[in-house]
């Protein structure tokens, strides 16, 4: 594997890329040579290669308090198949970070997934029984990151990215209007003497701060995405921002007769707040939806079966507690890791893709997120309440992989590209009939002009706006590509009950029921709480009999719930 060299970085650490401050040797401190040798030695040299000059890796912290993998680790060693994990992690900052995170678990035997969500700094696994968590997590620490356990609150808290943007917006936004402010005694005539020159140097002074503390934004976005062979919608900004930056810095120093008068600068300074402005506006907007989805993710609609005195009775899963005692139909879901008392088959194509239904001995946990694939009947053990299941994080996953459309893609680069190429035609008329002062001018001003600002803001800030109202409509969209998709469909197909029905019908005469014995009653009642169907529900409400755990009872396709009992067949759903 190549290596990386960083020796052309002279006076700076060889990791990190800080200053050393006069320190002899090639690294500042002895964390740095330590994560330094750990990746070379791994063949993890790529990363200074991602990461370019940029500040890498802090030295790695001190060991942390490690009693927060117990209970992770007690459910790898419980579980019988893929398991999902969730963990907090600080120290992300690039596109470099994630692939090494992602190639120190991959090093990792037993590892299935590894999904970095940088912006969140959450990492989400999806792993086998035999995955050593602590030995990841040793050396997620060793190569310079912090981790911990997944905290709620975390997302809600905000990102230091977002504080930093917000910092930038604010003195941008500062900074303009102070330009405009002075630039507006050049514009009124304010043309000679000492007050003269003192509005023309803070124009510029103000001009430049705004630049540099919020152009970077758009430098940086545009720079990284040429590194990896890509033109972002930042680059017709950048590029207008430092043309119209260095075009009115040579006319400041020229005397003011080049291409941009010194009151220009009001102009770019505006320029890059604005954009600013826009950037935090779509910031904001997608972490209210993130805020929203974690205080409300669905889970309310969710209900289960509780095992009490009297027999199940559906509760909530909110209100479900470790120790509580599951009684799962065929085709509930287990909405908490749950302890079976009997052995069961299971799907887990929600949390792992395979849809072959597993088979679970007795003892076994049953993991949050399967569905009981046969039989009914079937009791577990709650081991965790809903706040700390898994089955949170399903709900949560579409937000992880923002929608980004291939078809936005190609017409934003295609915009660019016709951007660039405008901007490049009218610099190229411009001096093949005018004068270069001219020519910069008018070719800043088409960078400026055709802003890309539609793609680059209104896109993403409009699919988030249309993930909000579907969710304040009760549609919760768990794949981020549905509303690519939704064009295309042309017939759907709905299953009534439940679907375009409330689900939830009501025994208008109990005639019938009057009419049985109390050992027929008792049958029913068995076969009906063993029923996920919102018939058998309604049944079930209807009835005043006693629960009888010990009754037999399978579910036969086309045929309903069936038993036997004292030499008789009974059924319940078919004739």
């Amino acid at each position: 594997m190549r290596t990386a060299t960083l020796d052309s970085y002279a006076g700076t650490c060889r990791h990190c890329a800080n200053p050393l401050g006069g320190i002899e040797g090639a690294f500042c401190c002895a964390g740095c040579a330590r994560v330094h040798a750990i990746l070379e030695a791994e063949g993890l040299g790529r990363y200074y290669d991602l990461r370019g000059a940029a500040p890498g890796l802090p030295a790695p912290p001190e060991q942390a308090e490690s009693a927060w993998l117990a209970p992770l680790e007690a459910r790898l060693e419980a579980a019988a198949g893929l398991t999902r994990l969730e963990v907090d992690v600080q120290g992300v900052h690039c596109a470099a970070c994630v692939w090494l995170l992602e190639a120190v678990f991959a090093r990792q035997p037993g590892g299935k997934s590894c999904v970095v969500n940088p912006s969140r700094g959450r990492i989400r696994l999806a792993v086998e029984p035999s995955f050593d968590l602590r030995r990841w997590a040793d050396a997620v620490r060793s190569v310079g990151y912090a981790i911990g356990p997944a905290l709620e609150g975390a997302a809600l808290a905000g990102s230091a990215r977002s504080d930093a943007l917000t910092l930038r917006m604010g003195l941008s936004v500062a900074l303009a209007a102070n330009a405009m402010m002075v630039s507006l005694a050049l514009y009124f005539g304010l043309t000679e003497g000492r007050l003269h020159d003192v509005a023309r140097e803070l124009a510029f002074a103000l001009g430049v701060a705004t630049v540099v503390v919020g152009g970077g934004v758009f430098v940086k976005s545009a720079w990284q995405s040429l590194r990896r062979g890509l033109v972002h919608l930042d680059l017709p900004i950048a590029v207008g921002i430092g043309l119209a930056t260095v075009g009115s810095t040579w006319s400041f120093f020229g005397g003011g007769d080049g291409p941009l008068e010194p009151g220009y600068f009001d102009t770019v300074a505006v320029f890059v707040a604005l954009m600013l402005v826009g950037r935090w506006l779509q910031e904001r907007v997608v972490a209210q939806n993130r805020a929203r989805l974690l205080k409300s993710d669905g889970t309310l609609g969710l209900w289960s079966r509780r095992l009490e005195r009297d027999g199940p009775k559906l509760v909530r899963c909110t209100e479900l507690a470790p120790g509580d005692t599951l009684f799962l139909a065929a085709g509930d879901l287990v909405p908490v890791d749950a302890v079976l008392a009997a052995a069961a088959s299971l799907r887990l194509d929600w949390i792992d893709g395979e849809s072959e239904p597993r088979r679970f001995e007795a003892g076994a946990i049953a993991p949050a997120g399967a569905f009981l694939a046969s039989g009914g009947g079937v009791q577990a053990t709650c081991v965790t309440d809903l706040a700390g299941s898994p089955l949170t994080g399903l709900l949560r996953a579409p937000l992880e992989r923002e929608a980004s459309s291939p078809l936005t893609g190609r017409i934003a680069g295609l915009y660019v590209a016709g951007v660039l190429a405008a901007a490049a035609g009218a610099f190229a008329l411009w001096m093949m009939h005018g004068t270069f002062d001219e020519a910069v001018r008018v070719t800043t001003a088409v960078l400026v002009v055709t802003c890309p600002c539609a793609f680059g803001i209104a896109a993403p800030l409009a699919w988030e706006l249309a993930q909000s109202h579907l969710r304040r409509r009760g549609l919760f969209v768990r794949d981020a590509g549905l509303l690519r998709r939704l064009p295309g469909v042309r017939r759907a197909v709905f299953d009534k009950t439940g679907t375009l029905t409330t689900g939830k019908p009501r025994l208008v005469d109990a005639a019938a029921l009057d009419a049985l014995d109390d050992e027929e009653r008792a049958v029913l009642h068995g076969l009906a709480a063993r029923s996920t169907h919102p018939k058998s529900l309604a049944v079930l409400d209807a009835l005043d009999a006693p629960f009888d755990p010990s009754l037999v009872a399978l579910e036969a396709p086309s045929c309903g719930m069936q038993t036997q009992r004292g030499g008789h067949r009974f059924r319940l759903g078919a004739p």
